[in-house]
């Protein structure tokens, strides 16, 4: 197999207090949603869908959330890097200390160099590693 490249876009704030650093690749789209092709009959949607408001979701961001259980898959699916999230949940202005990340950090053209697939945790997190594939 092959690297797959990216390009750093921007610091953006994703409503619910996430800030992710976004990414332009059409490769990783590519990848993300052959994968989700692959997978896509073994998600559920989860339990917490009852007590979770839908207010700031896109539509294709709710859709995904009943059918999948992810709000990200496969049509909402944008390629990021998440920084963290806030405790609060409420709109935090941007801070300049976040903006220069993608500027003095991290490097303006990413190499992925690997593919994993995992079950998702609390916020985002990787509960348990699934399977991986390296690229290179």
């Amino acid at each position: 197999m092959r690297s797959v490249e990216g390009r750093v876009s921007e610091v953006e704030y994703v409503e619910r207090g996430w800030y992710f650093i976004g990414i332009e690749s059409s490769q990783v789209v590519s990848m993300h949603r052959r994968v989700f092709e692959l997978l896509q009959d073994l998600l559920k949607p989860g339990i917490i869908r009852d007590r979770l408001s839908f207010d700031m979701y896109l539509p294709e961001e709710k859709d995904s959330f009943l059918r999948y259980g992810y709000r990200y898959t496969p049509n909402a699916y944008k390629p990021h890097i998440t920084l963290g999230r806030t405790r609060s949940m409420t709109t935090i202005p941007r801070n300049e200390l976040l903006e220069s990340i993608t500027k003095r950090i991290l490097p303006h053209r990413l190499l992925f160099d690997e593919v994993v697939v995992f079950e998702i945790g609390q916020n985002g997190t990787l509960r348990r590693k699934l399977h991986s594939e390296k690229l290179i």
